[in-house]
Parts: C-alpha cells; structure tokens; sequence
C-alpha cells in the first residue's frame, strides 16, 4: 500500500491524470483486499476526479459501481449506496454502455440485496448480470459461469431449487477444468447443490457434494476461511444423517 501510495504522488506531481487514474485504482483494490473498506471507497472518490480529467470515462464509470459495491455489501451503508446509483448509470452511458460494466453494476446491486435481506432483488440483479455477460461473452466464458454460481445462490434463497442446481452444474462444467484460480467458485457449485440435496433429504449426495467443497476450499486457504467452514459444517449435517 505504501508503494502504491507513492507511486500515485509520483504520477500526479508529473502530471498525468491518466496514469495517476489507473494507479490510483490499483491502490483502490489494494485496499478492498487488505480489508480497508473506508479508504477503498475514499480513494474511488479521488480515482472519479482523476479519471474524469483524464476522459477515461470507463473507469469513472467503474469507480462508482466499486463505490456502491463496497459501501453496501462491505459497509452494510446500503441506503448511501443506492443513492449512488444514478451516478453510476450516467457514468455507464458516458462510457458507452458496455455490457460488462452494466454486469458489474447489476452484480453490486444484487450484492447490496443480499444484505438488505432482499432474495427477489438480489436474484433480479443476478439474472441480470448473467444474461448481460452471456450477450456479451457466450455461455461458456469463466467470468459468465462465475456469475452464473452467483445466480444458483440467489435461486437457492428463493427455493427455486431445480433452476439452482441447473445454473450450478452448469456452471462446474464450464469451471471444472479451468484451473486452480477458480477453486472458490467451483466449490461453490457443490457446496449449492450441498444444501439443496440436504433440503431435499438425500443425505447422500449432500455428504458428496460438500466434501467436493471442503477439498477445493482446502486448497485454496488452507483451513481457515468462512466458506470452508460453512462448506465442513454442511458435510457434518449430511453425515449426521446418513
């Protein structure tokens, strides 16, 4: 973070908007991981400004979307979060209206609906982001089928447990051999099917999808991450049955 930090004040003590923009959303993200959500949101702030000057209307656009994103389903701001979202449509069509970026907005919505306890909406934003991305990359792009495990997820919340688990094998088809930076939603596809399997009462096959879970979360974090420990809690269940 330090060196990110300089290296923004280096490019904006040369002057050059553009690539101060594109440091400072580096930093921004840095930020986002390293778990300061504050000074991620304060940073896109500054990026808008940046960015603006510098008529890189994609990532003004992409800036307001990472805004709302984080101050929802990071901040739980959710009201401050929607209010930015006139904003952040007006810097989408600046931009153009590209698909994926119309995607994101539609996934940072359906993020901040799953805070706000709302299913419906955050299923509407999810089916949203699937078809957009769908439109713009085919069915069996990566970055579809991540977004497609999403959509299984708010299906589940809706009881709409066939549809959930077609999106979810649908989706580990396409994630099943895409490599080791995909564990995390692969084992997402399983541990979905996990839960229907065990509302469903095949104890069975919750048992199997949820240790499919527990392995490829396993070599993603070693042994301590939420995920895992929800995907472990699940095999438990599932074996307390059987």
């Amino acid at each position: 973070l330090v060196e990110l930090s300089s290296a923004v004040a280096e490019s904006e003590r040369a002057g050059e908007p553009g690539l101060t923009a594109g440091r400072l959303r580096l930093l921004a993200n840095a930020q986002e991981e390293a778990g300061d959500f504050a000074a991620s949101v304060e940073t896109n702030r500054r990026m808008i400004q940046v960015a603006a000057r510098a008529r890189r209307h994609d990532m003004v656009a992409q800036a307001w979307i990472d805004m709302m994103d984080t101050l929802g389903s990071k901040l739980n701001r959710t009201e401050e979060a929607l209010a930015l979202e006139p904003s952040a449509r007006a810097a989408l069509a600046q931009a153009g209206d590209q698909l994926d970026q119309r995607a994101n907005l539609a996934r940072a919505l359906s993020s901040i609906a799953t805070v706000r306890g709302d299913n419906a909406a955050a299923r509407a934003g999810d089916q949203e982001a699937y078809d957009l991305l769908v439109a713009a990359h085919g069915p069996r792009d990566t970055q579809v089928a991540i977004t497609e495990v999403n959509l299984s997820m708010s299906l589940f919340n809706l009881e709409e447990d066939d549809e959930a688990v077609r999106h979810a094998q649908h989706a580990y088809e396409i994630l099943r051999t895409a490599g080791a930076r995909y564990d995390r939603p692969r084992a997402l596809t399983h541990l979905v099917q996990a839960w229907i399997a065990q509302r469903r009462q095949d104890f069975a096959a919750s048992a199997r999808h949820a240790k499919d879970a527990v392995t490829d979360l396993e070599r993603l974090n070693g042994s301590d991450n939420i995920q895992l420990a929800s995907a472990r809690r699940q095999l438990g269940l599932a074996y307390s049955e059987l």
